[in-house]
């Protein structure tokens, strides 16, 4: 018995393969491929205002970032300003009162020292004692 050889191609085949690969763009009809050609004339100018987009929205973010990190600074800053002022407000107010109390004693000792026997005599310049009436007063007295 005889072995057939196997041949994975035929013959034909292959040549007629050779033959479409050959002829290239002359089997496409020549409308069709200036179409193409325009689409990639186009999708190439896309890409190129896709990517200057994309180069100003990365200029854009890194500004916006800068400004948040600066922002930040400046908050903070602020925010340490804020506490010694309102810490100043505090010290402030406590000395106020301080010396509002402070006031308060001394008013209080006025008041206590002129509330004595004396005073009180003297707080009373028409009594029936000559001496609670003053000198230049009571020298005028029949």
């Amino acid at each position: 018995m005889k072995q057939k050889r196997f041949r994975p191609w035929p013959t034909g085949f292959v040549v007629l393969l050779i033959a479409l690969s050959l002829a290239g763009c002359t089997s496409v009809p020549r409308g069709v491929h200036e179409e193409s050609r325009q689409q990639i004339v186009a999708l190439r100018a896309e890409l190129a205002q896709s990517q200057n987009q994309l180069a100003k929205l990365r200029t854009q973010n890194r500004d916006i970032v800068a400004r948040a990190v600066e922002d930040a600074r400046r908050i903070s800053t602020l925010e340490e300003t804020n506490d010694r002022l309102e810490q100043s407000v505090l010290a402030y107010q406590d000395e106020r009162e301080e010396y509002a109390r402070s006031l308060r004693e001394i008013k209080q000792k006025v008041l206590a020292s002129t509330t004595t026997p004396q005073a009180m005599d003297q707080a009373r310049p028409f009594s029936n004692s000559s001496r609670s009436i003053p000198v230049h007063i009571a020298s005028r007295i029949p």
